[in-house]
C-alpha cells in the first residue's frame, strides 16, 4: 500500500509500507531509484527541509517505540518524540509542512500538534467543538478499546453525540484548513487567520439526493483547494476545485 507519496528534489517519491520501500521516478514517471526502509519501520513519511518527519510503526511492545521520529536524508534517526506507541493501531493522518514546522493530530484528539525542525514537539492549535467536544476522558487516550467503543457510538448509536475524528490540517500564510466527522459526515473547517473567523463546510452532490461527499485527499495549490472526493454512493472519486477565498469573509 502506497501510505505517503511526495515531491522532493524535482522527483516523485512513493513509499510502500508493506514492501517497506521506497520508489523514487524522475519527471518522465520513470524509475530512476529504489530505497530499501524496511528495517526502519516506517508507517509514513514527508520531506521537511532537508529531513524527513516520520510516523513510526508499532513493533509489538508498547511504549518502546517513539511515535514520531525525524531522520537526515541517509535515514538516519536525528531526534524523536518523548511520546511513544501503545499498540497498532493506525489511521492516516497525513503530516502537513509549512515554514519550518510540521503540523499533525492523532485520532480522537482536538489538539493540532508542531513538530518544529529542531525536533521539538508543542501544541500549536485547539479545536474547540464546545457542547459537542470529546469528554477529556476520551480526548487524546490512545487505548484501543476505547477508540473503537466511541467510534462506534458516534458512527452508529449517537452519531451526533460528538464531533471528532480530527485529521488532514494543513495551513498556509493565511488559512488553517481541516477536516472532521459529526452525524456521521465529513466536513471541512476553513479558519481564517487574519480575521480570527471558522467556518465549517459540507460539501453535497445534488445529483445523488444530496447525499454528503467523503473527503478522501485534498491540497493546496494557488490559493485554491482541490478535493479528491468519493460519495457515499459510488465508488468513483470526484474532484473539486474551491477557491480559498470564497470561503471565508
Amino acid at each position: 500500500s502506497i501510505n505517503s507519496f511526495f515531491e522532493y528534489n524535482n522527483q516523485f517519491w512513493l513509499h510502500d509500507f508493506n514492501a517497506g520501500k521506497i520508489n523514487i521516478y524522475n519527471n518522465h514517471y520513470k524509475l530512476i531509484d529504489t530505497v530499501n526502509i524496511k528495517n526502519l519501520y516506517i508507517s509514513q513519511l514527508y520531506p521537511f527541509k532537508k529531513k524527513f518527519v516520520v510516523l513510526n510503526t508499532f513493533r509489538g511492545v508498547p511504549g518502546e517505540t517513539p511515535k514520531l521520529s525525524l531522520m537526515n536524508e541517509s535515514f538516519e534517526k536525528t531526534d524523536e518524540s518523548a511520546q511513544t506507541l501503545s499498540d497498532g493501531f493506525y489511521i492516516y493522518a497525513p503530516f502537513s509542512i509549512y515554514e519550518k514546522n510540521a503540523l499533525f493530530t492523532d485520532f480522537l484528539c482536538d489538539t493540532i500538534m508542531n513538530i518544529s525542525i529542531t525536533g521539538k514537539i508543542s501544541a500549536k492549535y485547539y479545536i474547540n467543538f464546545g457542547e459537542k467536544k470529546l469528554p477529556s476522558t476520551i480526548n487524546g487516550i490512545y487505548d484501543k478499546s476505547l477508540i473503537l467503543q466511541h467510534s462506534y457510538q458516534m458512527s452508529k448509536s449517537d452519531p451526533k453525540k460528538y464531533a471528532a475524528l480530527l485529521n488532514r490540517v494543513m495551513e498556509d500564510s493565511r488559512f488553517l484548513f481541516f477536516t472532521y466527522m459529526y452525524g456521521g459526515k465529513s466536513y471541512i473547517a476553513v479558519y481564517n487567520k487574519e480575521n480570527k473567523k471558522i467556518k465549517s463546510y459540507l460539501l453535497i452532490n445534488p445529483q445523488r439526493g444530496d447525499k454528503a461527499i467523503l473527503l478522501n485527499y485534498y491540497t493546496l495549490h494557488e490559493n485554491k483547494i482541490i478535493l479528491a472526493t468519493q460519495s457515499e454512493n459510488e465508488n468513483n472519486p470526484g474532484l473539486f476545485i474551491l477557491n480559498t477565498d470564497s470561503l471565508t469573509d
